[in-house]
């Protein structure tokens, strides 16, 4: 990335589904919206439908909301505003800390308390008993993160950002982002290929060594290194760190929310199953109830197949849902897909005297992209994470 100043070096784990990808052919980047209507489902009912009058969907939102999602936006939007800073700070200056990055932009103190404890303290859900809250505030934590109101505010209010209607989506999901990344800096990457150890030795100046596995599990190495980024989550990269020891402080182990992702060619049994006779809703949130078994529905696409327009769904839920439930919940069901994974931390309130993870894990040589995750967890401030410590090497390589 900084011309021939740097020798570039990534080792990852590229996903199979999306194949390899020729580093010299441009990938396709673009951008998508969608528009589906809304439901929010409490495991017995729909307690909430937007429907196609705009004027019906106002006067029944004020009704069982007031004006609560006028307050709740309107902290989101503050926030983001607050965010959006870090772009101009990163021009000028760099951090070396996660909390010294927060608290430039006087977001630290969002992180050591609840979403919950902050939008009802500062009488954001006020109204009929906070239930805009507790159903569409809850419904956006639970598709985003898994979680509840009991996140942290910082990232609870950076989830609710994701309900205004200017945010995107990248066609072909968001891994393009990487691949064209990849793409702009010509490095060189080794796929399938995990890191299992970083060496430091200090014979003749510092440098590093990394080992890793091959695509036939044969351990193969790279010397030489002056500097490494180490961009996924220590949790579960099994890697032994030999010459140097991690900071002690802030690197206890994170917990990460299992996620469990249904993908369904069918059609969605809104009459049976959702007690419903229209077409719509085909975007579903959910409360947090013991009745709800999955955490959002989404349409994804549709796509014509030989004449016939079919539609593909996605399900977020906490556990795997079975076949008979899935086949309660569509009909037509010609596809379907499950896995797992654990897809962020447990975004709970720092805990008093407790540090988040470190950016700088030793001599301002090795980088841990990863520590900003703990705080809130999105691609773009991973994103915002590596811009800073790229910038934090090129101070060192000058």
């Amino acid at each position: 990335i900084f011309s021939d100043l740097v020798r570039l070096g990534k080792f990852e784990t590229f996903d199979p589904i999306h194949g390899h990808t020729d580093p010299k052919a441009k990938p396709p980047v673009g951008f998508t919206q969608e528009n589906h209507k809304l439901g929010v489902w409490n495991g017995k009912e729909f307690v909430f439908q937007e429907n196609d009058s705009y004027w019906m969907n106002l006067i029944s939102g004020l009704w069982r909301y007031g004006l609560d999602a006028k307050y709740v936006n309107s902290e989101a939007d503050r926030i983001l505003y607050k965010f959006l800073k870090v772009y101009n700070l990163l021009e000028h200056q760099t951090f070396r800390s996660v909390e010294e990055l927060l608290q430039a932009l006087d977001l630290y103190d969002l992180t050591k308390l609840s979403l919950e404890e902050h939008l009802f303290k500062n009488q954001m859900c006020g109204y009929n008993n906070g239930t805009y809250c507790h159903e569409i505030v809850t419904g956006l934590t639970r598709v985003n993160y898994g979680q509840s109101m009991n996140l942290n505010a910082l990232v609870g209010l950076i989830a609710l950002v994701g309900s205004s209607d200017d945010i995107v989506g990248v066609v072909g999901g968001n891994y393009k982002v990487l691949e064209y990344a990849l793409w702009r800096a010509r490095a060189l990457v080794h796929y399938n290929s995990p890191v299992t150890k970083i060496t430091k030795d200090t014979v003749n100046g510092v440098k590093y060594t990394v080992a890793y596995e091959d695509e036939d599990s044969n351990v193969q190495t790279s010397e030489g290194f002056d500097k490494i980024i180490i961009a996924t989550p220590l949790e579960f990269a099994s890697i032994e760190f030999e010459g140097f020891s991690l900071p002690e402080e802030g690197m206890q182990k994170r917990p990460y929310q299992l996620t469990h992702v249904a993908i369904i060619v069918g059609e969605l049994n809104l009459h049976e199953y959702f007690g419903v006779s229209a077409s719509q809703p085909q975007m579903i949130l959910t409360t947090e109830d013991d009745r709800t078994e999955f955490s959002s529905i989404f349409l994804h696409s549709e796509y014509n197949t030989q004449g016939e327009i079919r539609k593909l769904y996605k399900i977020f839920s906490r556990e795997r849902l079975s076949e008979v439930k899935l086949g309660e919940m569509f009909t037509n069901l010609t596809m379907q897909y499950q896995t797992e994974f654990y897809a962020y931390p447990v975004l709970d309130p720092l805990p008093a005297g407790v540090r988040f993870p470190a950016l700088i894990l030793d001599d301002s040589n090795v980088f841990y992209v990863n520590a900003m995750e703990s705080a809130f967890s999105t691609i773009e401030t991973e994103m915002i994470s590596g811009r800073n410590i790229a910038k934090l090497v090129s101070e060192h390589i000058k």
